[in-house]
């Protein structure tokens, strides 16, 4: 389910993940990454190794959004009532 306390642990999850590919990419050239991905699930996600920091931007997004949502919404049924 979306917006849920396990769905944003896991992207949470997701976006440490791809932090922690991000550091060993530097040692990469982009002909080893391709072909370390090369067969992979992987392989048409990560066109470039640019992409990783491209989706932990977009991850990163996603989080911030859920997270104001929340907040949001949580500020509004404490706050107001339902005649408000």
């Amino acid at each position: 389910a979306l917006n849920t306390h396990a769905h944003i642990k896991l992207l949470h999850n997701a976006l440490n993940e791809l932090k922690n590919a991000e550091q060993f990419l530097a040692l990469e050239t982009e002909a080893s990454f391709q072909k370390s991905l090369s067969g992979s699930l992987f392989e048409n996600i990560f066109e470039r190794k640019r992409m990783v920091g491209v989706y932990i931007k977009l991850v990163g997004y996603v989080i911030t959004a859920w997270e104001a949502t929340n907040k949001a919404n949580a500020i509004i049924s404490e706050n107001f009532d339902s005649s408000a």
